[in-house]
């Protein structure tokens, strides 16, 4: 099922474009000048509609609900989505903070918090946290995830986390390490059988950002439905990516961009199958 939800949400008074490819082509505009203007291209010729006048905060989220396929339909199993903050060199180590990981002598930790756009990116982070059943995290990602959301409630995104059953994969933690609830430790053995029966359960999404190494074996065993990448105009010259090399050939479509106002795109592939 392909939804034609409600547009909420834009400060912004300058005009703002998506366009959406393959299955979901269209062309969605708003254009912002008191009201909110919001004009509809073609929906895979299921849905048109002219000027439509409703007094609308995030344009951001049009692109979203309308390309978006309502995973929570009946009978639609859980679906593994790669959300991550990467370099133009394809880099997603520590983008939010200096010691968030310096493994290999990284240095740059904390890169990618100059581009984030609390109304395109913060919207759809929010619905798609909304639409998640799980949130799935290696060891390091997680550590910092504990420490640092807990104390945190109020806002979509941080009520979601701090609910939400979450997965850790360690060889190393132990019940007694686990302090941030519900949470349950796979070993590292178990981490792609463990997914694969997700899968195969009703549900939404299984979440992960981060987690490097652990998104690589996901890819290389060909268990990511979705990759939900916020490309950002910098280069790092090295560091940890998700691809996995000499690894399978591995198509994806991409059903849709999004421009912030930082100059990053948040681009949606999906696996093609």
């Amino acid at each position: 099922m392909r939804t034609a939800s409600r547009a909420v949400a834009c400060p912004s008074a300058r005009p703002h474009r998506w366009h959406a490819d393959g299955d979901y082509a269209g062309e969605y505009s708003i254009i912002v000048d008191g009201d909110v203007a919001v004009r509809f291209g073609e929906l895979d010729d299921l849905y048109t509609a002219g000027q439509l006048r409703m007094p609308v905060p995030n344009p951001a989220l049009v692109w979203f609900t309308h390309i978006h396929q309502n995973i929570n339909d009946a009978g639609a199993t859980m679906k593994t989505l790669i959300t991550e903050f990467m370099s133009l060199d394809g880099v997603v180590q520590a983008p939010g903070a200096a010691n968030e990981d310096t493994d290999g002598g990284f240095r740059y930790g904390g890169w990618s918090v100059q581009y984030f756009d609390p109304v395109v990116m913060g919207g759809i982070f929010d619905e798609l946290a909304s639409q998640s059943d799980a949130l799935l995290q290696g060891r390091r990602t997680y550590q910092n995830s504990a420490a640092a959301w807990p104390g945190r409630s109020g806002d979509p995104f941080a009520d979601w986390i701090n609910r939400v059953q979450k997965y850790v994969v360690s060889n190393t933690l132990t019940d007694q390490d686990i302090t941030w609830h519900p949470t349950t430790i796979i070993r590292g053995d178990d981490l792609v059988k463990t997914v694969a029966d997700l899968r195969a359960q009703p549900g939404g999404y299984i979440y992960v950002y981060g987690s490097a190494m652990m998104v690589q074996t996901l890819l290389a065993a060909d268990l990511v439905d979705e990759l939900l990448l916020t490309i950002e105009p910098i280069v790092l010259g090295g560091g940890k990516t998700i691809f996995p090399r000499g690894g399978a050939l591995i198509p994806f479509e991409l059903v849709s961009s999004a421009r912030a106002s930082t100059g990053a795109l948040v681009c949606r592939y999906v696996r093609a199958r």
